[in-house]
């Protein structure tokens, strides 16, 4: 290139970001100037990003720094561990205010710690309103970035407290409690008008993004249309609304008594009250997102207004992208994408759905269209790269093709792709990769190999043999045996004591013995028996004699009694039979 040329081509490029900067206002950008710069300082692209080494000023966080955490101004910690204090266990954000969930973003250290929060629960996440329990339902965990996630939930609720707790919050650098974007100077089309035109002048002053000076605002009467805010007509779709806020003039309180809001949709038209105030900020939470089309300040025994400043909360509604919400996520083969316009592709882990930006782990790809054809980046595997390489040691790697570790498995887990836990092994929870086998033995309670039986009914500290199941104290009640594996059935109320089984109480009817294994042979009327030599209390059933009641009266005639202890037969012989006890039998002489 010419040096000529060169110079052309810079000059052109610095006319273009003049004729940017100069056709917006200071510190707006984007479509129609409608997107305020929340960089430190100030310090903004013409696209919005923060100029390098610059980050979102406080209390901003995310795409280009237009959500607003309600983190900063909430009871949470002054400074999250970040790494300097893995011991760190819980933490409680109380926010100021109630508000609708949208979605929570979390900073972590570095990469390598993503796996802590979610892959493998080591930081819960819950969520309160009062006292009441809130449950987040089919969860997702957008992973945006090497170290930045935020977890949507399907349900929409109403909360005021987050409680993070688990062995992960100690990398945990930072938490945001997203309070949505401000899409007002989107919503209301701030360039219509002319500069000099008063109405234009006070609509720009409301919708300036400014909130620290509130001694001069626009003094508004009840009927004046500047209570009165449209969505625009070249909203293709409109934003989902969540909340709104009003700033007015110091000292204006007291105005305010008589201030609702009303929003009206296609669908319905919704009348809610302030749900909180202080001084001169006045907040209206809905409890569930709103595709409202236009915006009412209803004043009830006030002749005026001062308002400083109109916020509207919202975000893009579902398969929509971008600031302005203009652009879809059709082209997205998951139908899933980030208000920035990435694709997202979803996988499940640990039965929580995660989903990662489309192309994001095969970066050496130039012309990736969601299925990589280079090697993912380490710690990834599949076709798309996006599904993690699930709790493979070393360096986490694992085959893209077949998802095997390269490496052992992290401590506690098992199998080719390391994705099957360890069963109940003792010491750091490993075991054998390949057959399971415990290295440092079983927890108590259980056996084998690798410990996945258990001690059965073990009393005491419930432990025994990892290799013969033989227990190291006594039985729970009820059992018997070097293992406790029998039942003591025979015994009453089945309390027994010892390995060996020993009945406490006796026997019930019909058994005798220590353990009560020897059954009562026999025995008449209720065929018990004595408890320790097995005589029977009520004498022989017919047919038996002799003190056991063991011997049969083979051959008795008649009903085949005979005496119980002399089995001499009482009605005489069954015919060929004679003697006593007729057990001598008459034989035919053959000459």
């Amino acid at each position: 290139m010419s040096l000529a040329k060169y110079f052309k081509v810079v000059c052109l490029a610095m006319m273009v970001v003049d004729t940017f900067q100069q056709g917006c206002e200071k510190n707006f950008f984007g479509n129609k100037c409608r997107f305020m710069c929340r960089c430190d300082n100030n310090r903004c692209q013409t696209d919005g990003s923060c100029d390098k080494g610059q980050s979102c000023t406080q209390p901003y966080f995310g795409h280009l720094c237009q959500y607003v955490s309600l983190t900063d101004s909430a009871e949470a910690p002054q400074r999250f561990p970040c790494s300097t204090d893995p011991t760190k266990v819980v933490f409680t954000i109380k926010l100021k205010e109630t508000i609708l969930f949208t979605f929570l973003g979390v900073q972590f250290d570095e990469f390598l710690l993503l796996p802590l929060m979610y892959r493998r629960n080591n930081v819960s996440l819950n969520f309160k309103l009062g006292q009441v329990t809130i449950d987040c339902f089919k969860k997702e965990i957008w992973e945006i970035s090497d170290s930045y996630v935020e977890l949507r939930c399907s349900n929409q609720f109403l909360f005021d407290q987050v409680i993070l707790s688990g062995s992960g919050v100690g990398y945990i650098c930072r938490v945001f409690v997203s309070g949505g974007r401000n899409v007002a100077r989107s919503l209301f089309s701030p360039q219509e008008g002319q500069s000099g035109d008063l109405f234009y002048n006070q609509r720009m002053l409301i919708l300036d993004g400014e909130t620290g000076d509130r001694s001069q605002c626009p003094k508004i009467k009840r009927t004046d249309k500047l209570l009165h805010w449209m969505w625009p007509s070249d909203t293709s779709s409109p934003f989902r609304i969540h909340r709104i806020i009003l700033y007015t003039a110091s000292g204006a309180k007291r105005q305010m008594s008589g201030l609702s809001i009303k929003l009206t949709s296609a669908k319905s038209t919704s009348l809610q009250n302030v749900t909180y105030a202080d001084d001169n900020k006045h907040v209206m939470t809905l409890s569930s997102q709103s595709d409202a089309t236009s915006l009412a300040i209803l004043l009830k025994g006030q002749d005026f207004i001062s308002l400083c400043e109109l916020e509207v909360y919202g975000d893009c509604m579902s398969g929509k992208s971008g600031l302005d919400c203009s652009s879809t996520c059709s082209h997205c083969n998951s139908g899933r994408c980030h208000v920035s316009g990435q694709c997202l592709g979803c996988v499940t882990e640990f039965g929580i759905t995660v989903c990662r930006p489309i192309c994001s782990k095969c970066p050496s790809d130039t012309n990736c269209n969601g299925e990589c054809k280079s090697e993912c980046t380490l710690g990834y595997t599949g076709p798309d790269c996006l599904q993690s390489c699930l709790n493979c040691g070393g360096a986490g790697a694992c085959d893209k093709d077949t998802g095997q570790c390269k490496e052992n498995c992290i401590d506690g887990f098992r199998g080719l792709n390391c994705h099957d836990k360890c069963w109940n092994c003792a010491g750091n929870g490993d075991c054998n990769r390949y057959n399971g086998s415990c290295h440092s033995g079983c927890t108590t309670g259980y056996r084998g190999d690798a410990c996945f039986l258990n001690c059965g009914h073990c009393g005491g500290t419930r432990s025994c043999d990892r290799y013969t199941g033989v227990c190291s104290s006594s039985c729970l009640p009820g059992y018997k045996g070097e293992d406790c594996s029998q039942e003591c059935t025979n015994c009453v109320r089945r309390n027994c004591s010892g390995l060996k089984g020993t009945c406490v109480n006796g026997c019930i009817d019909g058994y005798f013995g220590d353990d009560c294994e020897q059954e009562c042979v026999n025995c008449a009327g209720s065929k018990e028996c004595h408890q320790k030599t097995g005589v029977c209390t009520e004498g022989c059933a017919s047919g038996f004699y002799q003190e056991s009641c063991t011997e049969e009266c083979l051959h008795c005639g008649g009903r085949g009694f005979c005496h119980r202890e002399t089995g001499e037969c009482s009605e005489g012989c069954v015919p060929d039979f004679h003697g006593n006890r007729c057990d001598s039998e008459y034989h035919s002489s053959r000459e």
